[in-house]
């Protein structure tokens, strides 16, 4: 079951299909609930631009400070978080200290350094499926945000094209309640 809070599994292996009915299945009789539209996607950069607590180099060019990336390092102090260092097949408890470049998937919102303005995990931890559509007929789907398991040339607004069928320890979704 998906869930939207902290210290929860990444909901990973999914592909892009998969991701918009499992999201489509939390909606109740009073809210919709959907993979996050391209363009919300970008909204959400340009809100934490516009508040300041990013800098538009943060958002397009570099998230490192604040994202769950291969080649950053960092340490994970909450006593509530878990991490894994297999692709997360096992999950191991917190706290945890990265000290050289590895691939560490984290359990959601593990540390308020991968938060910006309360949004967690939108830098790094795991690509997410959007329901936005690219101009690659062969990879029409787009993942924002980068992976745990990329380098962090991928920043927050970042989008890759993704093929209908891909799915790994590294794609997960983000959905959008409305």
């Amino acid at each position: 079951t998906a869930v939207i809070k902290a210290n929860a599994y990444p909901f990973n292996y999914v592909t892009c299909a998969q991701a918009q009915e499992i999201a489509n299945k939390k909606s109740t009789a009073d809210y919709t609930n959907s993979l996050m539209f391209g363009f919300q996607w970008d909204l959400v950069m340009k809100y934490l631009e516009t508040k300041g607590v990013a800098s538009q180099a943060d958002l397009t060019t570099d998230s490192t400070s604040w994202g769950n990336y291969y080649n950053n390092l960092w340490s994970v102090t909450s006593t509530t978080a878990k991490y894994s260092t297999d692709n997360g097949a096992t999950y191991i408890d917190t706290p945890y200290a990265k000290t050289a470049n590895a691939a560490v998937l984290l359990t959601t919102g593990a540390d308020s350094s991968f938060s910006k303005m309360g949004i967690y995990d939108i830098a790094g931890n795991v690509w997410e499926w959007t329901l936005e559509y690219t101009s690659n007929s062969s990879y029409p789907c787009a993942g924002r945000g980068g992976g745990y398991n990329e380098n962090s040339g991928y920043p927050a607004s970042f989008r890759v094209d993704g093929s209908t069928t891909i799915s790994g320890d590294g794609v997960g979704f983000r959905p959008s309640l409305y």
